[in-house]
């Protein structure tokens, strides 16, 4: 349960935005039973919003893990679409490719297995819309790889900027207690950055937008 919503308040938007589509909901499923962390409900609902509006053609994700915000990524951009999405554990790309190929997006996803950071450093300056929930302790080193890979006013998209709440809180569990430092220490970061803008949604465990400024700005 996320510390920076209430109970009631959480349950409410759990309601709201509770998966319809089978595929989903089965793997929503899946990642509570194995302890796989996907986006959660609100924020995998912002993510569907903001990217039907933001139209990206060229849309790069760091950290698949089952392939749940992948589709629904495909299922909110157009079929012209690019997606790719970058995942280093041999056990979640069996799983990936398994639900991408049922989901019917196999030839609009491309899965590229490897380490974040290696790959990127492969990458050309290109992308719309870079999305970054890989471990947290990547964190900053995957957003300085990713920054120069966007386009002006492209957006990078970060998972899990308030932690279970951890973020903003005074009393946080010994094993949140490192990557809670790390977080806070990258959330700062981003703050006090000049070449972007950036916000935190507090949608599901809260979401970072980052928009990269352009020359003239």
């Amino acid at each position: 349960m996320s510390g920076f919503l209430t109970k009631e308040t959480e349950h409410y938007l759990e309601e709201l935005f509770r998966q319809t589509d089978p595929l989903l909901k089965e793997m929503e499923q899946f990642a509570r039973e194995k302890r796989i962390p996907i986006i959660e409900p609100g924020g995998a609902a912002f993510l569907d919003i903001y990217l039907r509006s933001l139209k990206p053609k060229k849309f790069l994700e760091l950290g698949t893990a089952i392939g749940y915000s992948a589709i629904i990524a495909a299922n909110a951009l157009p079929d012209d679409a690019r997606i790719v999405t970058i995942e280093k554990s041999a056990d979640n790309l069996v799983l990936a490719r398994k639900y991408i190929n049922r989901s019917g997006f196999q030839n609009k996803i491309t899965i590229a297995e490897g380490e974040a950071k290696e790959l990127l450093r492969g990458y050309l300056a290109e992308w719309d819309c870079i999305f970054i929930d890989a471990d947290k302790e990547d964190y900053d080193e995957l957003f300085e790889l990713s920054l120069p890979l966007l386009r002006e006013g492209g957006v990078i998209l970060i998972d899990n900027l308030l932690w279970h709440g951890y973020t903003a809180s005074s009393e946080v569990p010994a094993s949140y207690v490192r990557s809670t430092e790390i977080i806070r220490a990258f959330n700062k970061k981003l703050a006090s950055g000049d070449a972007y803008h950036f916000t935190i949604v507090p949608a599901g465990d809260g979401i970072g937008v980052v928009i990269k400024k352009s020359i003239q700005e």
